[in-house]
């Protein structure tokens, strides 16, 4: 029986360019063509390493915890859950021992030794190198050469989901119960207020400045 692989895709856009498991290239390269549409022969696969057992054994229970953190409550569910052939998903990169960083706007991934880019959006579909904001004077400056009614953000860190924020998830609507979206922020907004007025020496002057100690707090705990 055949072992289940870790492959690296390299596809037509440089920004789709990913990891998947599989069992053989062929089955790697159509997991991609299938979901993003490329041309059959357009995508290759390149072996990265095998799946060890252990983590195979290991790969229901994590994927379970996957799903449940963004969302798929009623998936996480299922008594039979099919793992692969699929997208190689964080949880089972950090498995493998993979370090993930961003180099110059670019998604690099070191799996033993070995790094994988991932191309930027902007070089995937606009063809030019990404323009890196390293400070709030460089946003600034490229917000203002923006026309009104014409921005466009990302709010995910992978190109296959969709453009969906954390409180319009199936887990966050469902802890809102009767809230709507507005009123579900107002409430989350106030009650960190209460909780972190002790911690701080000096409080904000006005909601956005609220706002923005929120947002370094989430930020922080996130490491």
């Amino acid at each position: 029986m055949q072992n289940w692989k870790l492959y690296w895709l390299t596809t037509p856009s440089t920004e789709e360019d990913c990891f998947v498991v599989a069992k053989s290239a062929r089955q790697a390269a159509s997991i991609d063509e299938d979901e993003c549409g490329f041309d059959p022969g357009t995508v290759s696969a390149e072996v990265v390493l095998t799946i060890p057992k252990y983590i195979e054994r290991a790969a229901t229970k994590s994927h379970r915890i996957w799903l449940r953190e963004n969302g798929y409550e009623e998936e996480a569910e299922k008594r039979n859950i099919k793992v692969w052939p699929n997208y190689a998903r964080p949880w089972l990169l950090k498995l493998l021992g993979a370090q993930e960083k961003v180099v110059q706007g670019r998604d690099v991934t070191v799996i033993h030794g070995r790094r994988f880019v991932t191309g930027s959006f902007e070089e995937g579909l606009l063809g030019r190198r990404p323009i890196l904001i390293r400070n709030v004077a460089d946003l600034t400056r490229l917000v203002k050469k923006l026309s009104e009614g014409l921005w466009l953000f990302r709010g995910e860190p992978d190109s296959r989901w969709s453009l969906r924020c954390g409180i319009d998830r199936e887990g966050a609507i469902a802890r809102r119960g009767m809230y709507s979206r507005s009123m579900y922020e107002k409430l989350l907004l106030k009650n960190f207020k209460l909780q972190a007025i002790s911690f701080i020496t000096r409080e904000p002057k006005d909601e956005w400045e609220w706002l923005a100690l929120a947002s370094i707090t989430v930020f922080l705990l996130a490491f």
